[in-house]
């Protein structure tokens, strides 16, 4: 099966995305940019909410993309419950500052990789773009600083 731009995913295309941070203008932006580019988006402040949408109706995303650092639920734990549901859902994380423990916990759970959020918006959105539509990972500008 095939998505939009002619790259094969192996459980069809990834059109709704599940997006989480805590931050209320970046989700807005990143809902609006990543609308542009075809996905619909779900946009959550609160990883409590976004998990607690996803249990309620699993099928009704075909990918997470959240933030690393966030209050309540960080990222890898929100990404553990939710393949704990639906293993192998993809899943993209947004950070500031990654460091290589985190790249290998992300492999480990089988994340796809991560955006720098220390990027413009329209750098951070064409990162998520790539490793969704598996265009392999992106520079993730290692150590930038958050935005």
């Amino acid at each position: 099966m095939t998505d939009r731009t002619g790259f094969a995913r192996p459980g069809g295309p990834i059109e709704r995305l599940l997006l989480v941070d805590d931050e209320e203008p970046l989700v807005e932006l990143l809902t609006l940019s990543l609308g542009e580019l075809g996905y619909r988006v779900t946009g959550h402040t609160d990883s409590r909410v976004a998990l607690e949408a996803f249990l309620e109706e699993p099928d009704a995303f075909d990918a997470l993309v959240s933030d690393l650092s966030m209050p309540h639920l960080a990222g890898f734990q929100l990404a553990e419950r939710l393949l704990r549901v639906r293993p192998g859902i993809p899943v993209v994380l947004t950070s500031g500052w990654v460091r290589e423990e985190d790249e290998a916990a992300g492999r480990a759970l089988g994340i796809l990789g991560f955006a720098a959020k220390g990027s413009t918006v329209q750098e951070i959105v064409r990162a998520i773009d790539a490793l969704l539509r598996g265009g392999g990972s992106p520079d993730t500008s290692h150590g930038a600083e958050a935005g």
